[in-house]
């Protein structure tokens, strides 16, 4: 009877683990088969949670701007070579990337009625290896995916002291029916680890983009940008580990050459003294 019990309670605590489990945690987290692991790093607000069956764990309603965020460092499938002038020395390409969930009330200045594009000169298909040598075509071409119209996007930190341009590659309006979306990427140098915003400015358009007028301010919860920070350390050490790694097996497979030293060591010692 005892063992009855037993296991009729930890059946109970088993299925109390389950059901408080949210519908983001049962799709993507372990149970008991395969899953795809998402590597962004979120902030939302509540009733971004809410809508979407969000861990409450991430939720800080101090973010301003914008419904959601979500950072990730990228890995994509090629390699940057050429290094420090040698063909053969490569390391892997990472990409930071950084999503944004605006309200589609946001008024910003759209070039055009489509609802989605994507401009990714870092992808592995073969029609971004193409640059067409007609310079209209190639402005066509190469000019689709950002789908704001002579706009600046800036992330700012340390009260706008340091900074560094981001942009969109990829959007899709009205998802959800009322969220406009944009991937936008960044330089993966080091990020801020507090007090950062991004601020999306109008400009006069080529060559100069002079700013004319502010049009958009997302803050970043500090909460996130710490998890931010560090999800960068970690990805920038594992890659100086990586490419440390290769530089060496580089080395052990280059030939030795010998080199003079005239007169022998007692020699050298004695011409010193």
């Amino acid at each position: 009877m005892k063992r009855i019990l037993f296991f009729s309670l930890l059946l109970s605590l088993t299925i109390g683990v389950v059901v408080a489990q949210t519908p983001y945690e049962r799709r993507n987290t372990f149970q008991g088969q395969a899953f795809f692991e998402d590597i962004n790093i979120w902030v939302y607000t509540t009733d971004f949670a809410r809508r979407f069956g969000m861990p409450t764990k991430w939720v800080d309603d101090s973010l301003r701007g914008a419904k959601a965020l979500a950072f990730r460092v990228e890995t994509v499938p090629y390699r940057d070579c050429g290094l420090g002038g040698g063909a053969e020395n490569c390391s892997p390409f990472r990409r930071c990337m950084l999503d944004a969930f605006l309200e589609s009330s946001v008024k910003l200045p759209w070039k055009d009625d489509r609802k989605y594009g994507r401009m990714n000169r870092d992808s592995v298909l073969s029609i971004e290896r193409l640059w067409p040598q007609d310079p209209e075509e190639a402005k066509r071409r190469h000019a689709f995916g950002y789908g704001l119209a002579n706009t600046l996007m800036t992330l700012f930190w340390s009260n706008r002291q340091g900074y560094k341009g981001i942009g969109p590659v990829l959007f899709e309006r009205d998802v959800f029916g009322d969220l406009n979306f944009f991937s936008l990427q960044m330089a993966c140098t080091t990020p801020p680890r507090s007090g950062a915003e991004i601020l999306i400015q109008e400009t006069g358009g080529q060559p100069t983009h002079t700013v004319i007028r502010d049009l958009h301010l997302i803050t970043l919860p500090d909460s996130f940008t710490s998890r931010l920070f560090e999800e960068w350390r970690i990805k920038h050490d594992q890659a100086r580990t990586s490419e440390l790694h290769q530089s060496l097996e580089r080395l052990k497979d280059a030939p030795v050459r010998a080199i003079d030293v005239p007169g022998s060591p007692a020699d050298i010692l004695q011409n010193r003294r």
